[in-house]
């Protein structure tokens, strides 16, 4: 069992019910931890004023570059951004979910990227799968069993819920970019298509996930989706298509981000702790987990 070098004091900054948790299991783990921005968090957990920001031993931060500054829980209107930032000496770690979207006006603080953690992005592409097929199910009038279910791209999250929907008795088609990909997605015992093969193929599914963090379906392909099948986007930004416009064509499509903190908010709180944990043990140690 990995033995963590003691962090003397843990800020966590907002984020959804996830941070709540893993704020909470800190605790329990008797880790000097408080939040700001969690005010309104629906169990206890200890709190701090903003102007903790500028002696914490290090800040958890919902990366607020990808899709804004996420403080759902906050009692009061929190400060800007900028000003968040500007509190943090540039000794402190920063711990990000990932750095996507990161300004390099940022560089100059001392960030760990969580996303370099192998086991915290496996854990949190199960949490993701598992979770699509919870919301694919709850807004679907159809079964996944038997059903004929394409999943564009085979990276962490496509294999995982490959695995799933087959075991749920789906029909499973996966499209990938490249012939390497396709070999390797028939040696997992599925279904290989190459994405120029697309629109041929689209009309027969009746559930359709993207994974893939790329405009993969055009108008073109959008067209070619029946209206009984659901199209749920699992990608990051710049998305695998154009919701609106899949909606303007009475596509039944959604955009599922922040799964597992929406679904598994206790697991997905548990797999992020463990994720800091083992970041700051290596911080601590002088490893360079650090991108200025």
């Amino acid at each position: 069992m990995e033995v963590y070098i003691h962090i003397m004091s843990v800020l966590t900054v907002g984020g959804d019910l996830r941070y709540v948790w893993m704020t909470r299991l800190a605790l329990e783990q008797s880790i000097d931890i408080k939040a700001v921005g969690l005010e309104n968090a629906p169990f206890p957990i200890p709190h701090a004023s903003w102007d903790a920001l500028s002696h914490a031993e290090a800040v958890v931060l919902p990366n607020p570059w990808r899709s804004g500054l996420q403080l759902p829980f906050a009692e009061n209107t929190p400060p800007a951004l900028n000003e968040i930032l500007s509190q943090i000496p540039d000794h402190t770690p920063i711990l990000l979910s990932d750095a996507a979207s990161m300004p390099e006006s940022v560089r100059g603080k001392t960030i760990i990227n969580l996303s370099s953690d192998e086991e915290y992005i496996l854990k949190n592409a199960h949490l993701t799968a598992e979770g699509a097929i919870i919301s694919a199910a709850s807004l679907s009038q159809s079964a996944l069993d038997g059903s004929p279910c394409l999943i564009i791209g085979y990276g962490r999250i496509g294999r995982r819920l490959a695995y799933l929907l087959n075991c749920m008795g789906a029909e499973v088609s996966i499209a990938v970019r490249r012939s390497a990909a396709a070999d390797e997605v028939r040696r997992d015992g599925f279904q290989a298509h190459i994405l120029g093969g697309l629109a041929q193929l689209l009309p027969a599914m009746r559930f359709i996930f993207n994974t893939a963090p790329a405009q993969v379906l055009s108008e073109t392909h959008l067209r070619r989706i029946s209206p009984d099948a659901m199209l749920m986007d699992l990608a990051s930004p710049p998305y695998g298509f154009d919701l609106d416009l899949a909606r303007s064509l009475s596509v039944h499509a959604v955009r599922e981000n922040g799964l597992p903190g929406r679904y598994y908010p206790y697991s997905a709180g548990a797999c992020l702790l463990g994720a800091v944990l083992r970041a700051l043990n290596s911080y601590r140690k002088g490893a360079n987990l650090s991108c200025r």
